[in-house]
C-alpha cells in the first residue's frame, strides 16, 4: 500500500522536474520536433497526392488500353474478313482455272481420240483393201474347189494374224 500513498515532497520535486524539463525541451528542441513533425507531415502529404496522381494516370491509362484493345479488336476483325474474302476469290479462281483446264484437256483428249479412232478406221480400210486385192489376185489366177476355199481362208486368216502382229 504504499504506493499509494501521497508524498507532498516527492509530488513537489516530480512537478519542479517536470517544468524543468518541459521548459528546457521547450527552449532547445521543441522547434526540431515541430520542425521534423511538419516535414514528415509534409511528405505524407505529398505521398498522398502523388498516390492520387498515379491513381487517375493509372485510371487514363486503363481506359486508353481498353480503346486500343478494342480498336485492335476491330481491326483484327476486318483483316480476317478480309482475309476470308481473299480466301474465297482465290479458291474461285482456283476452280475456275481448274474447270477451263479440265475442259481444254478433255477437247484435246476428245481430238486425240477422234484421230486415232479416224487412223484405226483408214489403216483397217487400208488392210481390208490389200487383203481384198490379194484375195481378189488369188481368186483371179485359179478355180477354186471346196479344198481351195479353205486354204485361201487359212491363208487369210494367217496374213492379216501376221500383220497384226507386226504393229
Amino acid at each position: 500500500m504504499a504506493l499509494l500513498q501521497v508524498e507532498p515532497g516527492l509530488f513537489i520535486w516530480t512537478w519542479i522536474t517536470f517544468i524543468t524539463v518541459f521548459i528546457i525541451l521547450r527552449l532547445f528542441a521543441w522547434k526540431h520536433i515541430l520542425k521534423g513533425l511538419n516535414a514528415r507531415a509534409d511528405k505524407i502529404q505529398n505521398d498522398i497526392e502523388e498516390a492520387e496522381k498515379t491513381k487517375e494516370e493509372a485510371k487514363r491509362n486503363i481506359v486508353a488500353q481498353r480503346e486500343q484493345m478494342e480498336q485492335v479488336k476491330k481491326e483484327a476483325s476486318l483483316i480476317i474478313e478480309s482475309a476470308k474474302n481473299e480466301a474465297l476469290g482465290l479458291k474461285d479462281k482456283i476452280v475456275s482455272e481448274a474447270n477451263e483446264q479440265i475442259t481444254i484437256n478433255k477437247v484435246k483428249l476428245l481430238d486425240e481420240i477422234e484421230h486415232a479412232q479416224s487412223k484405226a478406221v483408214e489403216d483397217v480400210r487400208k488392210e481390208a483393201t490389200t487383203l481384198a486385192c490379194t484375195m481378189a489376185e488369188v481368186i483371179l489366177k485359179r478355180t477354186f474347189t471346196e479344198k481351195d476355199h479353205e486354204s485361201l481362208i487359212n491363208d487369210f486368216i494367217a496374213k492379216a494374224a501376221e500383220k497384226h502382229n507386226k504393229k
